[in-house]
C-alpha cells in the first residue's frame, strides 16, 4: 500500500488489487483478514466503518503482511490464527493449517456422537484425536459435545504444545 491510502475502504481496495495483480488466491478474503488483524475490527465493522482513517502504523503493518502473503507465506501463519468450525485457533508452522475440508470430518464426528448419545448407547463418549496438530478436530468436538472426554495426541511436541495452547484459550472463553 502506498501513500494516500487513508481509509479502511481504500486500504482494502489497494490490498485486494495487489493480491489480484499477483494472482494470490482469494484476494478479497486475504485483504479483509489482514485489515481485520491490523485494525482489531470484525469483518462487519470493516464494512460499516469503511470511511474510518487508517493510521500510518497500521498501513505499514498491513503492507508488510501483504508482502509476506504475496511471496507465498500462508495467510493463516501471517495472522497467527484461523477460524475452524466456529473456533478461533492459534496456528503456527508447527502444525497444518485447519482447512474447510477438515471441518467436514469434524462435522461427521460431531453428528455421529450426537446420534450415539440419542440412541441406545450409554456412557460418556471418549474421543482420541491422533496426530492432532493444533487440535482443531478434537477441540471442535469438545466445544460441541461438552460431555465427551477428548484426548489430543501427537508425536510432535511442538504441535502438541500448540494444541494445548488452543485448548487453554478455548477453555478460558
Amino acid at each position: 500500500m502506498g501513500p494516500g491510502v487513508t481509509t479502511l475502504r481504500g486500504a482494502y481496495l489497494t490490498l485486494r488489487g495487489a493480491f489480484r495483480e499477483r494472482g494470490v488466491p482469494a484476494p478479497e478474503l486475504a485483504a479483509a483478514e489482514i485489515l481485520r488483524a491490523v485494525s482489531g475490527l470484525s469483518r462487519t465493522e470493516l464494512t460499516l466503518r469503511g470511511d474510518q482513517p487508517v493510521s500510518e502504523e497500521d498501513t505499514e503493518r498491513a503492507r508488510r503482511m501483504a508482502e509476506r502473503h504475496i511471496h507465498g507465506e500462508p495467510l493463516a501463519y501471517i495472522l497467527g490464527e484461523w477460524d475452524f468450525y466456529g473456533l478461533r485457533l492459534t496456528v503456527t508452522p508447527d502444525a497444518l493449517i485447519p482447512r474447510p475440508d477438515t471441518e467436514t470430518l469434524a462435522e461427521l464426528a460431531i453428528e455421529t456422537l450426537r446420534r450415539r448419545a440419542a440412541g441406545t448407547h450409554s456412557g460418556t463418549a471418549r474421543v482420541l484425536d491422533l496426530c492432532c496438530g493444533g487440535g482443531c478436530v478434537g477441540l471442535a468436538i469438545a466445544a460441541h459435545i461438552p460431555e465427551a472426554e477428548v484426548t489430543l495426541a501427537d508425536l510432535s511436541r511442538a504441535a502438541l504444545a500448540l494444541a494445548g495452547r488452543n485448548a487453554a484459550a478455548l477453555s478460558a472463553e
